[in-house]
């Protein structure tokens, strides 16, 4: 194995990859720099052979296929044809790199549309916090009023009431 590729791994794992030590499943994985032959290890001895690599590529496929069931032009799956026909030889090499081009250029318009959204609800957000900020200062303003006439109908009373005492006594 090389060095280097080892080292790149390393640095996933210490950075990426530490998600994946929480799972049981990936965790013999954090291993694998520091075995000698990993190639005759019998953990990893599987991971090195070509009916490995097939599984693992058989159960992509199998995957982007379900998930674009729905959606035919999903720029995932188109980049993995492209990428599948680059590795069994067939089209020119011009062809790939323009798929890879397209699908990229897919990418960016879906992400500007994305951000367009963003942009749109950033803006709907902050004006919705304004109308939030002016109903609560209306709210404040509608309870001191209620307040103020509230007291005011209350002494207005007491008055009344004071009068009509005075008037009953006459």
């Amino acid at each position: 194995m090389d060095k280097n590729e080892l080292q790149k791994f390393k640095i996933f794992l210490d950075t990426k990859g530490s998600e994946l030590a929480k799972t049981s499943e990936f965790l013999p994985y954090y291993a694998l720099p520091y075995v000698q032959n990993p190639m005759e290890h019998p953990s990893f001895r599987r991971v090195f052979t070509q009916d490995w690599v097939q599984e693992v590529r058989q159960r992509l496929v199998n995957y982007l296929s379900n998930a674009s069931a729905n959606d035919s032009n999903l720029v995932l799956m188109q980049m993995f044809q492209a990428y599948s026909r680059m590795e069994d030889g067939g089209g020119s090499g011009s062809m790939e790199v323009g798929e890879y081009k397209n699908a990229i250029a897919q990418l960016e318009g879906s992400n500007k549309e994305l951000m367009g959204i963003l942009n749109e609800f950033n803006v709907k957000y902050g004006n919705l916090l304004r109308n939030y900020n002016i109903l609560q200062k209306s709210e404040e303003i509608a309870r001191s009023n209620l307040l103020d006439s509230h007291s005011k109908w209350i002494n207005f009373s007491k008055e009344l009431l004071t009068i009509s005492k005075d008037v009953n006594d006459l």
